[in-house]
């Protein structure tokens, strides 16, 4: 014979369900998280000080775990310090995106070569460093088949404002 259908039992038991649940997620990762690992890339400037309108050079350093690519023309991109927030210049305008540099784990590249535009003189920059996961190295990055993109961004450097001509 059934039993009469109690509804605080089932309320009572679907709490303890839901906060197990939730339990549950805060001490395991998610799907989204244990797919994607933290990406470990540094990017600094060589110098804390250039002067309007010379190169600057730049050294990536790739602390993950797999390759990193990234184009030969449009990965820098400069930003500027307003109040307390950066904020982006124009990009840089390439004729062409040439293939991708393929930077393996542990690497470090140096003599990335960036030009200041006239806009950093006076003011303290840095540059935003765009780069890909799980590319096919042999086209340009924007038909590299990435899996996923990420940004990152070099250490600030000064910009002093070329001197007076008098």
């Amino acid at each position: 014979m059934m039993q009469p259908f109690d509804s605080t039992q089932l309320s009572v038991a679907s709490r303890y369900l839901a906060l197990a649940w939730l339990l549950l997620g805060l001490v395991m990762p998610s799907a989204v998280e244990a797919k994607e690992p933290a990406v470990s890339v540094e990017v600094r400037a060589t110098e804390s000080l250039y002067e309007a309108g010379m190169k600057a050079s730049l050294v990536v350093t790739n602390n993950h775990s797999e390759a990193i690519f990234f184009a030969t023309c449009g990965a820098l991109q400069p930003e500027v310090l307003d109040d307390e927030a950066y904020r982006s210049l124009s990009p840089t305008t390439c004729e062409a995106e040439g293939p991708v540099i393929k930077l393996d784990p542990g690497v470090e590249k140096g003599g990335l070569i960036f030009q200041l535009p006239a806009g950093m003189a006076g003011e303290t920059g840095r540059v935003a460093f765009v780069f890909g996961l799980g590319c096919r190295a042999e086209r340009s990055l924007s038909r590299a088949g990435c899996r996923s993109f990420a940004t990152v961004y070099s250490s600030s450097f000064r910009v002093r404002r070329p001197p007076s001509k008098n």
